[in-house]
C-alpha cells in the first residue's frame, strides 16, 4: 500500500458527464462559442459545466438530481452553488433538463442557448471573433 495508495487515495475521482451535458456542449461547439468543459474556479474549487471565458458566462447543465423529487424545485445544493458563483462574478445560465429534453432538433437547441445568453446581454463572442 505504502505511497503509491497515498496518490491514489488523493486523486479525485474522474468527473462523470451525462450525456445531456454532451449533447449542450456538443451545442455549443456547434455554435462556434469558446468554451471550457469541466473547469475548476481555483478560488471556490467548484467545477462549472461549461465556461464561456470570453463573458465570464457559466452554464450549469442540470439534470434530475439538481432538483428534488418529482418537482422543479431545485435542491439546496445547486441554489448554493448558484448564489456562490453569483458572488464570484460569474454569470450563471442554467439549462434544466425538462426544457433541454422538450427540444426536437438540433437547431432548436442551439436557438434555445442563443435565447438564453441573449436574455441578459450576455453573448460570448465566437472563437473566430475573437481572433
Amino acid at each position: 500500500k505504502g505511497r503509491l495508495w497515498e496518490i491514489v487515495r488523493s486523486k479525485p475521482p474522474p468527473k462523470t458527464v451525462s450525456c445531456l451535458q454532451a449533447d449542450v456542449v456538443s451545442c455549443v461547439m456547434g455554435m462556434g462559442l469558446e468554451h471550457v468543459e469541466e473547469f475548476v474556479d481555483a478560488r471556490s474549487g467548484y467545477s462549472l459545466d461549461i465556461l464561456l471565458p470570453s463573458a465570464r458566462v457559466a452554464i450549469e447543465v442540470d439534470g434530475p438530481y439538481h432538483y428534488a423529487a418529482d418537482s422543479r424545485r431545485p435542491l439546496g445544493a445547486t441554489v448554493m452553488k448558484r448564489s456562490h458563483l453569483a458572488l464570484l462574478g460569474y454569470e450563471l445560465v442554467s439549462v434544466p433538463y425538462w426544457e433541454w429534453d422538450a427540444l426536437d432538433t438540433r437547431e432548436e437547441k442551439q436557438d434555445y442557448l442563443r435565447d438564453r445568453l441573449e436574455d441578459s446581454n450576455r453573448r460570448p463572442a465566437s472563437a473566430s471573433e475573437t481572433q
